[in-house]
């Protein structure tokens, strides 16, 4: 799973972002609204998904006349599966973050960077169960 957090903002009402990856090695398996922005209110969430070309393009704003919410928590959570050993770069773009005047709030964003490796499971031996006594 992957979180897409902020910290530290004030009066947050809408936020927008992509994230792009490497489609040889993860595919989006699911992506749900965090519960960050959902704490000031009523939301509308909107996730476009394109694991061939291998990206997401997310979208929340607050809904009706309330204030933006205030402080840390979690945008979204992605979960991806991962395809292929590898190691990719997770790339946050156009990210966009609005206030309740419709006001654009500046920002810094941080991208991410995957290592995947293959994993060997030992079977233990082979031996099975011991036998029962009779």
């Amino acid at each position: 799973f992957l979180y897409i957090d902020i910290s530290d903002v004030v009066d947050l009402y809408g936020w927008e972002f992509k994230l792009g990856w490497n489609a040889s090695l993860l595919e989006v398996v699911s992506v749900e609204e965090g519960s960050f922005l959902k704490s000031g209110g009523e939301t509308f969430f909107s996730e476009k998904t394109n694991n061939t070309a291998g990206y997401v393009h997310l979208a929340c704003t607050l809904l009706g006349d309330v204030s933006g919410v205030n402080g840390s928590g979690i945008l979204a959570i992605i979960e991806f599966r991962v395809k292929a050993p590898g190691e990719c770069a997770l790339d946050l773009y156009d990210t966009a973050l609005g206030d309740s005047n419709l006001q654009s709030i500046p920002h810094v964003t941080n991208d991410g960077y995957c290592y995947f490796v293959e994993e060997t499971v030992e079977s233990g031996g082979g031996r099975g169960r011991p036998p029962m006594p009779t």
